[in-house]
């Protein structure tokens, strides 16, 4: 079979997404394959493995929405649980792998099978290695590219001249030369790298700066008579600093060599920008580069959780001027402290995202790249830049160490008195035991006071004296409304706007009829958000039954639409670089548990009828940013929700309709999901993706 194409044999249908060539040349040891199998009546397979001679390789199997969705029809139920990945750890030599799947009956069928030549190579423990292959193929700059790249600066209308603000204190010799280096080698030619020393006591220092202020015009050095730690000292070269952007560097850390050019093709593309940030990863002492951090575009809530900019940053030096340049006694967070008071100055527009790797976190023995525990005093110095801030912006609200992640911090929002009112709107057929439950669960167990729950009851056998009489019993002791819709078909959308008609509160909830109550001030924290300006929608974090994350925000098109992020990962994971743990701004949040303001539901036209089912959700998301409206996560509200277990899963060729239909309405509109690098897949969340979607400036 083709790889990558849809494949039927035995009655069942399956795809091999990873790897796409039929023989395979391996520089380590690990081998990823990816797909997902349908067996007769949409089974999934009973085991899935990848065998090479004696060793066997078992599959993990993981969720496939989007083939749940494009797959199903109405004689068929299609579990999303069909997916796999394997990773096979082979030894050196030319190998023959063969994919199988075993029946329920116990018969093993061939799915594909591949030629692998590993290299010589030392063993790679980790997925990590796939970084490596990655960086060959995206990210090496050829002297072809360095050619284009000096060809395209001459067509570029702005080409401002950058300092490079270094600050040193007893760096290793070899680290500051191979820093300094690299800003020699940079392909964009209008720099100056401004270093400070901050009294070093190591006299090699005093002589390497010296040999290179000679060697090279473009670089100054001031040497400071006593050590003033870090602010001071990124003070005194900023000083030396006469170009129109400053960049930061470290004395350990690398540039790319096409890091300024990267940043000046983009201020040529947005002209006002005042701060700029890049993609970063992590090198160590043999010059390996590890755990890259592939971020999103700007996002606000994520950047004061954590310091989202940090490497590559680049800003304006007349704003930094403005602001004071670095705060004494933020030290370890000076960066971050900047960029919080340069935000300040400049709004949201103004701050641009690169999405390039273009800086190289040195991560050595003492380092913070490596251990942040090295400099505990950092997350303090954080801490008290972030509650400045919120001071400065005259946001009332607390801050917080994120769980037991101290360098990342928890925003508690306060609520503006009276509290306001909140209507809690959910559809309900009645035709599962667990209606009841949940109902409860949200009346008695909410700790937040001020809150109706509007129960729309729809179908033909909504009116059965059982639930009429436990609904009006229950209405008379609790804050509880109903709705009875016994006339219509099911359409999520049209009764949900419905019902937003009948309510006199600005802060509208929709919710489920299958979640469940987990801690009291689950309404809480979703009400701290809502109530915050610049918020139109927020959503929570769920998880199933037994415990597992259900969802932790949606990633815009992934799988064709939108999936759920870390969706089936333990409660405890903390996600791509933390952020299943962070307050942070996104894309989509689904409506199982959402609250969004009733002015903001209605001017973007509330929720789109023709999608009836599926995509609702998603829809209205798109709907809210494509208006420039800021959607919130928060992983402070937790729910289980016993998905889909109200009317079942509705997958059917009318899924395949809406599926159509968001695809033809969204699909030129929005390419990107903002809060998802480009160069992470579409097809397995938070994998890198092969190619990253972007182009090469220099190549157009």
């Amino acid at each position: 079979m083709m790889m990558g194409s849809v494949s039927k044999a035995h009655n069942v249908h399956y795809v091999i997404e990873n790897p796409k060539s039929a023989v395979l040349f391996l520089k380590d040891r690990l081998l990823y394959v990816s797909g997902w199998f349908l067996g007769p009546e949409g089974k999934t397979a009973k085991k899935i493995i990848a065998q090479s001679k004696n060793s066997v390789f078992e599959a993990e199997i993981i969720e496939r929405p989007d083939v749940e969705q494009r797959y199903s029809s109405r004689e068929v139920s299609i579990r999303r649980d069909c997916g796999f990945e394997i990773f096979c750890d082979l030894s050196r030599g030319v190998k023959y792998v063969v994919i199988k799947a075993q029946e329920d009956s116990g018969k093993w069928i061939k799915l594909g099978s591949f030629i692998v030549i590993v290299q010589k190579t030392e063993r790679k423990k980790t997925i990590d290695s796939y970084y490596q292959h990655w960086l060959e193929l995206f990210d090496s700059i050829s002297p072809k590219d360095q050619e284009k790249i000096k060809a395209r600066i001459t067509k570029l209308s702005i080409q401002p001249l950058f300092s490079v603000l270094m600050p040193v204190y007893n760096t290793p010799e070899k680290y500051l030369i191979e820093s300094i280096e690299s800003v020699r080698n940079q392909i964009y030619p209008h720099w100056e790298l401004c270093i400070s020393d901050d009294a070093s006591s190591d006299p090699a220092i005093r002589r390497i700066l010296e040999d290179y202020r000679r060697k090279d015009p473009r670089i100054k050095v001031t040497f400071r008579e006593t050590n003033g730690h870090m602010s001071a000292n990124s003070n005194s070269a900023l000083e030396l600093a006469e170009g129109e952007f400053i960049v930061l560097l470290d004395s350990d850390d690398l540039l790319a060599p096409h890091a300024l050019y990267m940043v000046v093709e983009e201020i040529n593309r947005f002209p006002e920008v005042c701060i700029l940030y890049s993609d970063e990863d992590k090198i160590d002492e043999k010059g390996k580069r590890y755990s890259p951090f592939f971020k999103p575009d700007w996002n606000p809530d994520l950047f004061r959780s954590q310091n989202l900019i940090s490497h590559l940053g680049v800003y304006r030096r007349d704003v930094v001027k403005k602001v004071g340049g670095f705060r004494i006694g933020y030290e370890g967070a000076q960066d971050w402290d900047l960029a919080l008071r340069v935000w300040e100055q400049v709004g949201d527009k103004a701050i641009r995202h690169i999405p390039y790797v273009l800086y190289h976190w040195r991560a050595v023995s003492g380092s913070t790249a490596l251990d942040i525990n090295i400099k505990p005093y950092a997350a303090k110095s954080a801490r008290n830049a972030i509650v400045d801030h919120l001071a400065r912006k005259q946001i009332k609200a607390i801050v917080l160490p994120a769980g037991p992640y101290f360098e990342y911090h928890r925003i508690l929002y306060d609520i503006p008195k009276p509290y306001p009112k909140v209507s809690l709107i959910m559809l309900s057929a009645f035709k599962h035991s667990l209606v009841k439950d949940c109902i409860e669960s949200i009346l008695f167990k909410t700790d937040y006071k001020n809150f109706e729950l509007l129960i729309v009851v729809n179908g033909p056998n909504c009116t059965r004296p059982e639930i009429t009489t436990y609904l009006d019993h229950l209405q008379k002791r609790a804050q509880l409304r109903v709705l009875y819709d016994d006339q219509n078909a099911f359409n999520y959308s049209k009764l949900n706007n419905w019902a937003a008609e009948q309510v006199d509160s600005n802060i509208i909830g929709f919710i489920n009829d299958d979640l469940e109550v987990l801690h009291p001030d689950w309404l809480t924290e979703l009400v701290r958000q809502i109530c915050r300006p610049e918020i139109a929608a927020v959503g929570a974090k769920l998880f199933y039954p037994h415990g597992t994350i259900q969802h932790a925000g949606v990633v815009l098109l992934v799988g064709g639409v939108a999936t759920h992020r870390f969706s089936g990962f333990s409660r405890e994971y903390s996600g791509y670089f933390s952020n299943a743990l962070l307050q942070q701004n996104i894309g989509c949040v689904t409506a199982a548990c959402m609250l969004i303001k009733k002015e903001v539901f209605e001017e973007v036209g509330k929720f789109d009828e023709n999608l009836s089912i599926d995509f609702g959700d998603v829809d209205l998301c798109c709907k809210l940013i494509s208006k420039g409206y800021w959607i919130s996560w928060t992983p402070y509200a937790e729910l289980i929700h016993h998905e889909s277990k109200s009317r079942g899963r509705q997958a059917s060729e009318h899924s395949k309709k809406e599926w159509i239909y968001w695809r033809e309405k969204w699909g030129k509109v929005i390419n990107e999901d903002p809060f998802y690098n480009p160069c992470l897949s579409l097809e397995c969340p938070y994998a890198l993706a092969f190619p990253p979607r972007r182009k090469n400036p220099w190549n157009q």
